[in-house]
């Protein structure tokens, strides 16, 4: 997936519009292989690990991004928060 197809399905058109690191936190996103349907599961769901607060929400920044692919990278491991 790329980053219009992502920024679509996590319901922001200004994340297009991220500084280049954002960008390319959304790109490493798009390529752990998960379908269109589990990344909106997983992107709208709160999650335990980001202190109940859903994925979308963190993609706005840098740092969140950040964040966010440090939970994918534990979730991809079975690494349980």
């Amino acid at each position: 997936m790329d980053v219009p197809e992502i920024s679509g399905i996590v319901g922001g058109s200004d994340l297009l519009r991220g500084d280049t690191a954002s960008r390319m936190g959304l790109i490493e996103i798009g390529e752990k292989g998960v379908t269109k349907d589990a990344l909106l599961r997983l992107m709208k769901s709160p999650c335990r690990g980001l202190g109940n607060r859903p994925p979308a929400e963190l993609l706005r920044s840098r740092f969140g991004t950040g964040i966010v692919l440090g939970e994918l990278g534990r979730i991809e491991h079975g690494v349980v928060s």
